[in-house]
């Protein structure tokens, strides 16, 4: 079939690829024309396919760092990191940004293109990037100084430690060293290998033996690793979170003028963090928020019966998670245990309620709607169902027995004297039983009662 694209031209919307209406040359790569964005067609050729941007920010599960690994034992939480590592063209559209609103990042980093890596930015550069790119996307900024944003100044090749990280803030911020070396290996998916992603490092780096000529390269182009993650092996070093040897700054995972072993995800290595070096860059990373986690399907309540209770639970949260219903109502007669997580009570009005459970932790919430059904029904009594047949009609009759009135009665459900509900032939009569998924006399057992949803 035809299929729409985005791209719009005096009114029209782009359609490419040919149908089984056209001819080769309509099917073309090359060819496309423009349909007005209500127009159906006459042939049924026409269609589309659907796109997503890819997410520059991975989730990564947390885990122990293995034997073998200079950080082994070390436990990494779930956190985020970048996909790729903050290239050029990335670097100044923040920069724009920082610069108007008090970052002294005008002339910093340098870049050979646009899709390459970020180079000759220092420990304090990156992390006052990060800081105005969280500022830029409405996220709580992580480094302070002296509880202020740290938007500026440096304090040397020994005084990097005045630089603090907010607790809880949801902003961007450099990977801890440990969180590093486990998305590197590939963390739970690890194969196990050298480098980020194989045992080859032609097939997932760059470095000083294959990048000729000389410089960094656009992110992405060689293979990515078992989380979909490129360039932890080689292209720049990537600066990191710890110190090392009281002053220095950790760096991981080489650049384009280290050699082979460099590269290896074992390999630690660590710098000035005033140093520019135009093999240096960074990637991003994140704290991860709590998720909520429905278990198997939620079960309906009944009215004027008491809930089994459900509970909700999060992963990911820090510390003790709060709960709350966001928006929405419950059920009358229901409420939300915000410390337990759990629905329940008696509902004393039937219909479906829609509300949304909200969980906060560590600065992040996440939230999810529920719609819970509150479902009416009819408790029909041992040996009264209320089946009759009724010779002088021939119809099958399905009568309330004064038990179900008084039930109804005691629970403002009066149906009156009402005694009819449904009258029709056998046939018509069975099918309704059938559809009721209720039983008839001579299938009831001794003391069994049928429920019916209204």
């Amino acid at each position: 079939v035809l299929e729409y694209c985005w791209d719009l031209n005096s009114g029209s919307r782009s359609f490419r690829g040919g149908s089984w209406v056209h001819g080769a040359y309509e099917c073309n790569v090359s060819y496309r024309y423009w349909i007005p964005p209500n127009h159906a067609g006459i042939y049924n050729n026409q269609g589309f396919r659907i796109a997503r941007n890819e997410e520059k920010m991975v989730a990564v599960q947390g885990g122990t760092l293995p034997s073998g690994s200079g950080l082994a034992g070390q436990v990494v939480q779930s956190f985020e990191i970048g996909r790729y590592e903050v290239t050029w063209v990335e670097w100044q559209n923040v920069c724009t940004y920082a610069i108007a609103n008090g970052y002294d990042l005008t002339g910093i980093g340098n870049g050979t293109a646009s899709t390459h890596p970020v180079q000759r930015v220092s420990w304090y550069d990156a992390v006052k990037w990060c800081n105005a790119k969280s500022e830029k996307e409405g996220r709580t900024a992580v480094y302070l100084v002296s509880g202020a944003l740290y938007r500026s100044g440096e304090y040397g090749s020994e005084g990097s430690g005045v630089v603090t990280q907010k607790s809880g803030a949801n902003g961007y911020r450099l990977p801890s060293e440990a969180e590093w070396e486990w998305a590197a290996r590939g963390g739970v998916s690890s194969k196990g290998y050298t480098y980020s992603g194989s045992h080859d490092v032609n097939a997932v780096a760059w470095t000083w033996e294959n990048n000729t000529p000389y410089g960094t390269k656009a992110v992405g182009t060689k293979a990515a690793n078992e989380l979909g993650i490129y360039d932890m092996s080689g292209n720049v070093w990537e600066w990191c979170e710890d110190v090392a040897y009281t002053y220095d700054r950790r760096v991981r995972g080489s650049g384009w003028s280290g050699s082979a072993n460099f590269a290896e995800v074992s390999f630690r290595n660590s710098f000035n963090p005033v140093n520019r070096n135009s093999s240096f860059g960074f990637r991003l990373a994140r704290n991860i928020g709590p998720k909520i986690s429905l278990s198997g399907t939620m079960p309906e309540a009944t009215l004027n019966q008491a809930y089994t209770g459900y509970t909700f639970t999060a992963s990911g949260a820090t510390g003790t998670p709060v709960w709350s219903v966001s928006s929405g109502s419950l059920p009358p007669g229901m409420s939300f245990n915000a410390t337990t997580a759990t629905l329940s009570g008696t509902p004393t009005i039937a219909g479906n309620y829609t509300f949304t459970i909200n969980v906060a932790s560590g600065g992040y919430s996440d939230e999810v709607e529920v719609i819970l059904k509150v479902k009416n029904h009819r408790i029909i009594p041992p040996n009264e169902n209320g089946w009759s047949y009724d010779d002088s009609v021939g119809n099958w009759k399905l009568v309330y027995t004064d038990k179900l009135i008084i039930f109804y009665e005691q629970t403002d459900q009066s149906i009156g004297t009402q005694s009819t509900l449904f009258v029709g032939t056998e046939q018509e009569c069975q099918d309704h039983i059938n559809l009721l998924n209720l039983k008839r006399p001579e299938e009831l057992a001794p003391d069994e009662e049928v429920e019916v949803e209204l």
